[in-house]
């Protein structure tokens, strides 16, 4: 397998007695776009503060690839962009203006048309010689993200991108972030937003109280969610004697029936309801979402 673009390796961070991170492990390789989610007060700012190198960490290491990161060094920073919550932007400046006042801190030469071509890329063709101080908060925010990409860097850090986007910028953002990790840039999404965390990630880390809570796939995440089976019969009394000699458990409201169980459940009850002549009205299943299984595991149970 090849080797970790970013690594956490068992990082804590203390504040006085305060412990905000706690042995935090978690790895990202090429063209990964990882979910860091966690309540208020879990730890993620400090994560990303820590990678920046903008707050040491009080035990343990990181590396970027596959070099260990020590405090003083600055370095490694130009292979990484960054965008946060609320950017600051020169607000009386355009915003091609704020583009190259910012690609020419950079030790790499970027020209008129690089710049001309990235705000395009991000959305604001038509906005380019438009004072900041009258572009939406939606505009800002893609502003932000073409700042994080001047430099072209390999890993892209994103805290709460979607702020003020409305559906139809989020739709183009989430294109653009899927574009960049097709090309092989490593991003880590830190969002209150978890259906579009759900749509975007490939993998996710859950942070609660300063530990890791959960660090795999999308996937293997998904399948922690209960499959619900919502059923509704001409038939609630002879259906609620069936279910409870099959021996599932079930709610009943009225002429609704809700079952957990799996595609096999699902299939008994269909062929238990056929035999008994038992009509089916509608029959459908559901999975919880990526909030739903995110909740009960903060809550202390899956």
């Amino acid at each position: 397998m090849n080797k970790p673009i970013l690594k956490l390796d068992k990082i804590s961070k203390r504040y006085k007695k305060i412990e905000i991170l706690k042995d935090v492990s978690f790895a990202m390789h090429a063209g990964d776009i990882v979910g860091l989610i966690g309540l208020n007060g879990a730890g993620k700012s400090t994560c990303m503060k820590i990678i920046l190198n903008l707050l040491y960490p009080s035990s343990g290491e990181f590396y970027v690839n596959d070099k260990i990161i020590t405090c003083k060094q600055r370095d490694y920073l130009k292979d990484i962009g960054m965008m946060i919550e609320n950017p600051a932007l020169y607000e009386y400046l355009t915003g091609y203006q704020n583009l190259e006042i910012l690609s020419s801190m950079y030790p790499i030469e970027v020209t008129k048309e690089k710049l001309l071509n990235m705000l395009e890329k991000v959305g604001l063709k038509d906005a380019v010689n438009k004072q900041v101080k009258n572009y939406s908060l939606g505009m800002k925010q893609r502003l932000a993200l073409a700042q994080a990409l001047i430099h072209e860097p390999k890993i892209l850090l994103l805290d709460e991108p979607l702020n003020g986007l409305d559906p139809q910028a989020i739709h183009e953002f989430r294109q653009i972030i899927q574009q960049l990790a097709k090309k092989g840039v490593t991003i880590l999404l830190s969002s209150h937003t978890l259906s579009e965390v759900e749509k975007l990630a490939t993998h996710i880390v859950i942070l609660h109280q300063g530990q890791v809570k959960f660090n795999d796939t999308m996937n293997q995440f998904m399948l922690l969610g209960k499959r619900s089976i919502h059923l509704r019969t001409a038939d609630e009394k002879a259906t609620s004697r069936l279910l409870s000699r099959l021996q599932l458990s079930f709610k009943q409201n009225g002429d609704s029936f809700i079952i957990y169980g799996d595609e096999q459940v699902e299939q008994r009850i269909t062929e238990s309801l056929y035999q008994q002549n038992i009509r089916i009205s509608a029959i459908h299943s559901q999975v919880d979402e990526l909030e739903e299984i995110f909740l009960k595991m903060v809550q202390g149970g899956k």
